[in-house]
């Protein structure tokens, strides 16, 4: 089944493995912020180790690096 967002202009139509990658993705950013947050250094390293991995890169577009570096700083201004 497809999903679909629509605006004004136009409709998206949203694969379900694109909302799984998102969701997949998702789940990791929320747990590495909590990582952060709390200093939970393992849960730190698997999260970077995903972000910087091929199925990562598979997954998105996004640059795991960049991705860390601004998760961390988004962390540190809170």
């Amino acid at each position: 089944m497809k999903h679909t967002i629509k605006t004004p202009n136009e409709i998206t139509v949203i694969e379900p493995h694109q909302l799984l990658a998102e969701a997949i993705i998702l789940q990791a950013v929320k747990d590495y912020r909590k990582a952060l947050k709390y200093d939970v250094r393992s849960v730190k390293r698997e999260c970077e180790r995903f972000f910087r991995s091929d199925w990562f890169q598979t997954l998105t577009k996004l640059d795991g690096n960049t991705l860390i570096n601004r998760l961390r700083m988004e962390v540190k201004a809170i």
